[in-house]
């Protein structure tokens, strides 16, 4: 009875959220691992969402739609491998064990992938970038939230050992260097939603929440590393 009644007293963000998290972290993936091409612009466009999430998180959504009407997809193209495909000349290197050692082949890499071996997760064989790439662990949240066998304390000892150890620089670095504000709005994307997970994740772990699963917006493909 009492655990009962604690679920009904929480915030409608919580349920609300927990409808969108498996997509949210899928539509990151995608943002991250390829420019976006005319039919995920499309997808962008159409995003929809319960306005009951989070202020920040929806105000984030907004910024990521509004912004996939600026620029065109060749100008995206060109500027998502500037940030992502070229190594050096001041561009990003979005894998983890760079951001936290410099070192393309940490050990922050190495336990990384000692957990995916613990979860049964598998990286494709027909792709080359590391299982610490970010658009990779957010296809592993997208796993894990979409998994109601999978509880809440594993999710977050996840989130807190592979993603907020340094995806919120990251995130940061996004913002500050690019000229576009399409992928401005993807690093204020990407922060909101890890914002809003961690609390999300501190209060399912006291069983507050129950996890869920749904949808934010319309066909989204298959992950790219795992299959």
């Amino acid at each position: 009875m009492d655990s009962a009644l604690r679920n009904t007293e929480q915030p409608a963000w919580f349920a609300r959220f927990a409808e969108i998290r498996a997509d949210s972290y899928m539509l990151l993936a995608q943002l991250l691992t390829q420019p976006p091409g005319e039919r995920l612009i499309k997808i962008l466009r159409d995003l929809r969402w319960d306005e009951d999430i989070p202020a920040n998180l929806s105000q984030t959504l907004h910024a990521l739609r509004a912004a996939a009407c600026d620029g065109t997809e060749e100008e995206l193209t060109k500027e998502f491998a500037r940030l992502f495909e070229n190594m050096g000349c001041g561009t990003l290197q979005p894998c983890g064990s760079w951001y936290r050692e410099k070192n393309m082949q940490s050990r922050s890499l190495a336990v990384l992938r000692r957990d995916l071996m613990r979860l049964g997760i598998v990286k494709k064989d027909n792709f080359h970038d590391t299982e610490d790439h970010a658009g990779a662990l957010c296809e592993v949240m997208a796993i894990l939230a979409g998994d109601a066998c999978v509880h809440s304390g594993l999710q977050a000892n996840f989130l807190h050992a592979h993603l907020l150890s340094w995806m919120p620089a990251f995130f940061r670095d996004l913002q500050t260097k690019t000229a576009y504000p399409f992928y401005r709005a993807v690093g204020l994307f990407g922060l909101g939603l890890l914002e809003t997970e961690n609390e999300y994740l501190r209060a399912a772990i006291s069983g507050e929440v129950q996890t869920a699963g749904g949808t934010i917006g319309e066909d989204l493909a298959a992950g790219r590393f795992f299959p």
